[in-house]
């Protein structure tokens, strides 16, 4: 009897410690398991804002916290759900921790990184445009359009035809006579620190017109006297373009086309010395207008004069003003003379002999176009 009561006690206390053990197990907590990890969405560009997207954990009602970090350090302060990219980001890649606590147990698991930030991406919203009327000698504008951000820096370059207009770099652009004819375009380009500067092109607007609607055409032809040492083309091409040339006589409305019989007057390419034969008013040194014939000396066509050269005008700027003054005599107009020293001169001053203080100048000045006798009907 006295054995049986030492096994009995012996029992109970090996009871005792398996209860114990199984209690201590019972209570026994694992830290949580992350089953996917977080995940990241978003634009990677600056300016953009990240979201951490969280992953699923067991058990599934584990506290979670994040914290980003930039190239594996972690941003201080970052601990929210969503980040906004900085421009100390820029050229790095961003991952989230994200941490997940359950009765004071806790484990953490590190998103996959981003691709790394690229500097901020400005949108064009809406095309600049070229604002103003569009007529050889206007000022147009560039009208900058719309941008997905503010605090932009401008630049401007204006486009001929699609090429480049050279020093044509400004927010506003006058037009000139070698527009007439031709589309006009402007590219706004915009920066901004830590953005990719970015370009956006206008829609090129109807061509540049002269300064007068055309109202009559005139014609001409073109013949020779005495013995000519020159290209007979090449004069006729030169005196085409000058007739019709933005700048000159076409700015009163008036269009020249050469025919090869009639005309309303005829322009002669003359050997020198055959100059006065035109008319005993006409010196053989310099060209003439004798009626409907405008006389154009070939000594001068080919070397202009001592007076031009000193002024260092070039030979073609010559041409261009001896044509435009003889046919301005056609055209009605008399000599005249600039206002002031240092003034163009008229290009129906007599430019050949003496400029007289003013400055050389092969077209005709605005109150020439607008004071012809010549009556365009």
């Amino acid at each position: 009897m006295k054995h049986a009561r030492r096994l009995t006690g012996a029992f109970l206390a090996l009871l005792v410690t398996v209860n114990v053990a199984f209690a201590t197990q019972a209570v026994a907590v694992d830290a949580p398991i992350d089953d996917i990890a977080p995940t990241i969405s978003g634009s990677t560009s600056f300016g953009s804002t990240l979201t951490a997207v969280a992953g699923t954990w067991t058990p599934s009602d584990a506290t979670l916290s994040v914290q980003w970090q930039r190239n594996g350090v972690a941003v201080v302060g970052a601990t929210t759900s969503t980040y906004a990219l900085t421009p100390a980001d820029i050229g790095t890649r961003i991952s989230v921790v994200e941490t997940a606590i359950k009765d004071g147990e806790q484990a953490s698991v590190v998103s996959a990184e981003t691709a790394a930030i690229t500097p901020g991406v400005i949108t064009n919203t809406k095309p600049p445009k070229v604002v103003g009327t569009m007529t050889f000698r206007k000022t147009v504008k560039a009208d900058r359009g719309s941008w997905s951000t503010g605090g932009l820096t401008y630049t401007y370059r204006w486009f001929r035809a699609g090429e480049k207009i050279k020093g044509a770099s400004k927010r506003t652009y006058k037009l000139d006579w070698q527009d007439v004819g031709e589309k006009i375009s402007v590219r706004v380009t915009v920066a901004k620190d830590n953005f990719t500067t970015t370009a956006a092109f206008s829609t090129p607007r109807k061509k540049v017109q002269h300064l007068a609607k055309l109202k009559r055409t005139v014609t001409y032809r073109v013949i020779t006297r005495g013995k000519i040492r020159t290209s007979l083309k090449t004069v006729r091409k030169l005196a085409n373009q000058t007739l019709n040339d933005p700048r000159g006589w076409r700015g009163m409305g008036v269009a020249f086309r050469e025919v090869k019989k009639g005309g309303n007057f005829t322009l002669v390419l003359s050997q020198s010395s055959k100059v006065s034969s035109f008319s005993g008013v006409c010196s053989n040194y310099y060209s003439c207008r004798v009626g409907n014939y405008v006389v154009i000396n070939q000594d001068r066509w080919l070397h202009a004069t001592p007076l031009w050269k000193k002024v260092h005008r070039s030979l073609r700027d010559y041409r261009n003003m001896v044509v435009n003054h003889e046919t301005g005599h056609w055209l009605g107009h008399r000599h005249a003379y600039c206002s002031k020293r240092g003034a163009l001169a008229p290009v129906m001053q007599q430019q050949s002999k003496g400029l007289h203080g003013c400055k050389a100048n092969p077209w005709p000045k605005t109150n020439e176009l607008s004071s012809s006798r010549f009556r365009i009907k």
